[in-house]
């Protein structure tokens, strides 16, 4: 009776290794940097009147730009960390035909700054978020009074 185990697990052992042997198995580790990521301490050294040139000088080239209702305007900054472990197995189905598909869109999983600016180029306010959020909608504009650092609060 304890045979019978035992060659079961042979049989799937012969089937594994006949699925495997004309595959194709491979392993990988990935690590993509983005662009560096801005700290809330770094936009803290900000005065409360800041200049477009002093955020410019601080954090770099935005990666986008948009003008805003009555002459203000929005700079989108990004940056992206991850790290990917995994396997893959391809089993051919005929000696001829095989089919491979891969699509990725970095942007969906990027993390995100705005830094919203008025007509005098002075610094009103900032949100954080995902950058895909960021560039599709969210750059509605909350009504904001008060100093700076409050309005980091968006």
């Amino acid at each position: 009776m304890n045979a019978r185990p035992g060659r079961t697990r042979l049989a799937l052992a012969l089937a594994a290794a006949a699925l495997l042997l004309p595959s194709c198995v491979s392993f990988g580790w990935t690590r993509t940097h983005t662009d560096t990521a801005i700290a809330e301490a770094d936009l803290e050294r900000l005065p409360d009147d800041a200049h477009l040139s002093d955020c410019l000088a601080l954090l770099g080239a935005p990666l986008r730009v948009w003008e805003l209702p009555d002459d203000d305007f929005a700079i989108a900054y990004g940056w992206f960390r991850e790290q990917n472990l995994g396997g893959r197995v391809s089993v051919p189905i005929t000696d001829f035909y095989g089919a491979s598909f891969r699509y990725d869109d970095v942007g969906n999983r990027a993390h995100g700054l705005v830094l919203f600016f008025d007509e005098d180029e002075r610094l009103r306010h900032w949100r954080f978020g995902f950058l895909r959020d960021l560039l599709t909608g969210a750059l509605q504009e909350a009504p904001v009074s008060g100093t700076l650092q409050e309005a980091a609060q968006f």
